[in-house]
């Protein structure tokens, strides 16, 4: 009869086996994705979103050097944000969809396109979760998921928009805004 360590060793192998063969699954279906902007980030500022007096997340940004508000979507940036309690990713995707939509008009389909890829990019979060979303300054916006990528699309007007739900001054979050910006508010 093997010993009670030999047991466990062997019953937890295939169990390990099978995470690695599903964690090497994933990555291989993960889209496509640089891993950081091409230009050093500095940081800019970070600020805390509550609702009703609950935190809700810990937002931090990191901008170019050359960063200037007024002109956001036209610069290198990344936007992470630590959640602090449980979300729906579905959730999260449509309440930024309603954000983008106080940024400017979005057509229905582009509406659709953007909350179908927004639903997959963004995953049900727990707390100390944290989506970090990048803008390379072209139109392309790339997400990660805890340091791994989750999704990317090069399209200007939904990178614009997006990232004007923290930065554009028709933000619902002024406060947010400008602690985001820091010294380059």
């Amino acid at each position: 009869m093997p010993s009670p360590d030999n047991f466990a060793r062997t019953r937890r192998r295939p169990l390990l086996q099978g995470l690695a063969l599903c964690a090497a699954g994933a990555l291989m279906k993960a889209p496509a994705m640089t891993s950081a902007p091409a230009t050093p980030l500095v940081p800019a500022g970070h600020g805390t979103l509550k609702f009703l007096g609950l935190r809700i997340y810990e937002a931090r940004l990191e901008v170019d050097a050359d960063f200037r508000a007024e002109d956001y979507a036209a610069h290198a940036l990344a936007l992470t944000l630590e959640y602090a309690r449980s979300l729906e990713g579905q959730l999260i995707a449509e309440r930024s969809l309603i954000e983008m939509r106080r940024i400017g008009p979005i057509e229905a389909d582009s509406g659709q396109r953007w909350l179908a890829f927004m639903r997959e990019a963004f995953p049900d979060v727990r707390a100390g979760d944290q989506i970090c979303g990048r803008c390379d300054g072209r139109g392309r916006a790339s997400f990660l998921y805890n340091g791994q990528p989750h999704g990317e699309i090069d399209d200007p007007a939904f990178t614009r928009l997006f990232f004007g739900i923290w930065l554009h001054r028709a933000t619902s979050q002024p406060e947010m805004r400008r602690a985001l910006l820091g010294r380059f508010a």
